[in-house]
């Protein structure tokens, strides 16, 4: 597993297959995007890319079915917040990136399911053997919130554990 990118510097993101294999998740230890008060001009947007290889029996393929993403989020009223998530196989062009949006006044841990529709599943070419990339953003706007005052939004704690859990869908292949 390769994790890159200004949401999660070497050392902060790790991946583990799930006991039934047909999920996994990325943990997360400083993954959070901020704006307001002393923020720098660069932490209102973090992003992070995961390339993993996942590796299933002979003759079968798989696709991210869907995917669940867990934090906490601190905005300020008039501040908003958007988690931004996206897979693709290395080779393939980048899928368009799903938005999450959240608006202040805003307190708590945050849960986002996605499930994309089932005929817009992308399977892993039949054959080969790619990457799978793992793209995630987490953005903050402080829109018309006191700039004094710092709005975040994180994913790197919750009481469920922070953690990002994809699913997989298997099908044989022709």
């Amino acid at each position: 597993m390769t994790v890159h990118d200004s949401g999660c510097p070497v050392g902060t993101a790790w991946a583990a297959p799930l006991e039934d294999k047909d999920a996994f998740q990325v943990i997360y230890s400083d993954y959070l995007a901020q704006a307001g008060g002393e923020s720098r001009p660069t932490d209102f947007r973090k992003r992070c890319q995961i390339i993993a290889q996942v590796s299933g029996p002979p003759g079968v393929t798989y696709a991210v079915s869907s995917s669940e993403h867990r934090g906490f989020a601190h905005l300020e009223s008039g501040a908003n917040a958007t988690l931004k998530v996206g897979s693709h196989f290395q080779g393939q062009p980048p899928a368009e990136m799903v938005p999450y949006n959240m608006n202040g006044y805003y307190d708590d841990i945050w849960y986002h399911a996605y499930r994309p529709p089932v005929d817009r599943l992308v399977f892993k070419p039949c054959g080969e053997e790619p990457n799978i990339i793992l793209r995630t953003e987490l953005r903050v706007d402080k829109g018309t919130s006191d700039p004094s005052q710092v709005s975040f939004i994180a994913m790197d704690y919750t009481g469920e554990g922070p953690r990002t859990t994809y699913n997989l869908a298997w099908k044989s292949c022709p």
